[in-house]
């Protein structure tokens, strides 16, 4: 036991310390729409999710996480767990951090944070992975035309669409087909269908936004 964690008793109690704010960066990391984030923001999130959750139980008065004792490299991990492993506390810290990792999750993919930042003229940032995932937030309710490079057009309603440019892809619902004919105009043909999906783009040459 005194191996798991490092080194003794000391590193295991901060593990159990900590252990709401892990288990709140994890709801966060699934919450949130982002590309994936180094190890020092986790750990960044998780200290910060521990913290919100040990100060709303003192404010509340719940009661501390663990009641407070001595912790020295000997102590016995059997004493440092019966501490910590009271259900009402543990329960209520980890509540406290997961409610508050889905409450800044859903503010970072509605883009509030950042909207009210460019508000007060501190950022012009957007807080959206890239100009892909930020362009279908913002119009992906409109329908689509994608010219391809042999002339082909693809139009159609977007009704998935990846959440980062890296890979794109589209799925395009009621799809219809453009193609050039003989007589210099476009032929068309309706895809029967749930849709059509789109990964290659490098056969794209535009897309446009209908009104």
């Amino acid at each position: 036991m005194n191996n798991i964690f490092g080194s003794g008793a000391i590193n295991l109690y901060l593990f159990l310390y900590l252990l709401p704010g892990i288990l709140g960066a994890l709801v966060y990391e699934y919450v949130v729409e982002q590309e994936p984030r180094e190890a020092l923001d986790r750990i960044a999130t998780a200290l910060v999710l521990a913290l919100f959750g040990a100060l709303a139980s003192t404010l509340f008065s719940i009661g501390a996480l663990a009641p407070h004792f001595i912790v020295h490299s000997d102590t016995p991990p059997d004493k440092i767990l019966e501490a910590f492993l009271q259900p009402k506390p543990l329960l209520i810290s980890t509540l406290i951090s997961a409610s508050v990792a889905i409450l800044f999750g859903t503010a970072q993919n509605h883009g509030w944070i950042y909207g009210a930042l460019r508000f007060l003229k501190i950022t012009k940032k957007t807080g959206r992975s890239d100009v892909w995932q930020q362009t279908f937030y913002l119009m992906g309710d409109r329908w689509i035309s994608l010219e391809f490079k042999d002339g082909r057009r693809l139009i159609g309603w977007p009704q998935r669409f990846s959440s980062s440019g890296q890979p794109r892809a589209l799925l395009i619902n009621e799809a219809t087909w453009h193609a050039p004919d003989q007589d210099g105009g476009f032929a068309a043909t309706d895809v029967h269908g749930p849709g059509v999906y789109v990964a290659n783009f490098d056969e794209v040459v535009s897309m446009e936004f209908l009104t």
